[in-house]
């Protein structure tokens, strides 16, 4: 240490002094990585950590931390990059593949795929124009459509129980050779046509709706509809009466088989199918006919408070006397003493020389006794038919001592008609045989019987009919042609009803 001292005017004094100097070492340095030893390095000196990535390429930043930026991996148009982190990994997504817009496959990226383009039936089809799949165009099947027209000409798809339609196929075929028809009219069994011409007249035969399937032929192609043309047919709404109180009196429904020939019943009496096409049920209504056409419920099931429904006015029955269940079959209804119908009309309810009656008779009558359908005894007129083998009908509307023509009858429909008053004519299924010469007199106003007569509001004494009915009617008279088709409307009934 040197020291200086002096004084005003005076000389400096300096005193050096020497002092000791002690020295000492400094530790090393220890390195450090993220909290990891890597080495040390003398005090105060440098030490150049290298950050480098695998290629040797020097990462990361001057700063604490050092930050080493992330690695990005790209798509080969640039159009998809995924960012992943350094010394990290990430997982590329599927890359979904499509045709038209919808997923063919869902593809691991980098993976090659080979798609199949193909038909049906295996074979490969298609070639790869620039990036697309061309297939080539597809040969047009032929095309058919079906139209329905009516009588008229306009197109339909709705028709009535008897109408005649027109079926017209147009088919894009040049030149057919061949066009096929096939019509289902119940559901069930279908009718073929084929043949040249592409029109084809159909006559509705039943109330369910008609299928109509078509197609068109020449020597290489087929033309069919794709749709099946459908036909509603209208209901009718006397029968759909008649069949509502069938199920009110039975207390079941009606089987479809059975709802088909009431429906085809009430279409002949309004003329449809029926030789002279005679509107009989119009004809009816108006003069307030009786008809009593026995129904089953099933071709299994009868119904015994059925048998007193009126088919032309269906509100109100007839009156049952004597009959039982067992009485009752799918064909008819079996009359015995002590079982008869009280009709609702009396014979003064129709004109003195307009009046008919009828019963289709299942059984021959092999006694002289025994009325078939209702008619009315008073002991001065009588209104009746009676079935047998000796003596086959008896009075219409006439005196009792009036002689009438004696024929054999059988099974089938048996009619007395009159309409005018000198005579009235007996009809054997439709066909006038014979003629009674009987001048009309005041009819009665009993009410009439069905399976026995009315003597004064009791049962004939020659006792009821005894035999098996399926109808019996009591009406105003027809003419000639309309008895024919009033025959064709009743045997079909009898034929169809499970009366075989």
């Amino acid at each position: 240490m040197i020291s200086a001292t002096a004084s005003v005017g005076g000389s400096i004094g300096v005193v050096a002094q020497l002092m000791s100097i002690q020295t000492a070492s400094c530790p090393v340095v220890t390195e450090q990585v993220n909290g990891v030893t890597v080495g040390t390095t003398p005090s105060g000196g440098t030490n150049n950590q290298l950050n480098q990535d695998t290629a040797g390429n020097q990462v990361g930043t001057g700063a604490n931390p050092s930050v080493v930026a992330n690695s990005t991996a790209v798509n080969s148009d640039g159009s998809y990059s995924l960012s992943i982190l350094a010394e990290g990994s990430n997982v590329i997504s599927n890359t979904p593949i499509l045709a038209n817009g919808a997923l063919v496959i869902s593809q691991p990226s980098t993976i090659a795929k080979d798609v199949v383009v193909r038909y049906v039936n295996g074979t490969l089809v298609g070639a790869v124009v620039g990036s697309e799949i061309e297939i080539p165009n597809p040969v047009a099947a032929p095309t058919l459509t079906i139209g329905v027209f009516n009588s008229l000409g306009n197109p339909v798809t709705t028709a009535d129980f008897g109408e005649v339609l027109t079926i017209t196929l147009t088919t894009s075929i040049a030149t057919p050779t061949e066009y096929r028809f096939l019509i289902f009219q119940n559901g069930l069994q279908g009718v073929a046509t084929i043949q040249a011409g592409n029109t084809l007249s159909y006559t509705v035969e039943s109330f369910a709706d008609t299928m109509i399937y078509a197609e068109a032929r020449d020597a290489t192609s087929v033309a069919a509809a794709i749709n099946v043309f459908e036909v509603s047919i209208n209901a009718d709404v006397s029968a759909n009466a008649y069949i509502a109180k069938h199920n009110e009196l039975s207390g079941l429904t009606m089987a479809a088989a059975q709802q088909e020939v009431v429906y085809t019943t009430y279409q002949m009496m309004k003329g449809a199918g029926t030789t002279f096409g005679s509107d009989l049920y119009a004809k009816l209504v108006a003069c307030s006919g009786e008809v009593y056409a026995f129904t089953p419920v099933s071709s299994a099931v009868v119904s015994l408070p059925t048998i007193a429904i009126d088919w032309i006015e269906t509100a109100t029955p007839c009156t049952i006397v004597g009959f039982v269940a067992g009485d009752v079959a799918n064909d008819g209804l079996t009359g015995a003493n002590g079982k008869y119908l009280i009709l609702k009309r009396a014979p003064s309810d129709f004109g003195q020389n307009d009046v008919g009656i009828d019963a289709y008779s299942r059984t021959v009558k092999t006694g002289h006794s025994g009325v078939i359908a209702g008619g009315v005894y008073s002991g001065i007129s009588t209104l009746f038919t009676r079935l047998s083998q000796t003596n086959g009908y008896a009075g219409c509307n006439s005196p009792a001592s009036t002689s009438h023509p004696s024929q054999t009858a059988g099974v089938g429909l048996v009619s007395l008609n009159r309409i005018e008053s000198a005579s009235f004519k007996i009809y054997t299924n439709g066909v006038n045989t014979g003629t009674a010469i009987a001048v009309s007199s005041a009819p009665s106003t009993l009410k009439a019987y069905a399976f026995s007569s009315n003597n004064n509001n009791s049962p004939s004494p020659q006792g009821e009919f005894v035999g098996k009915l399926p109808m019996v009617a009591f009406r105003c008279g027809f003419t000639a042609n309309e008895m024919a088709d009033w025959f064709e409307v009743w045997d079909y009934f009898q034929a169809n009803m499970n009366n075989t």
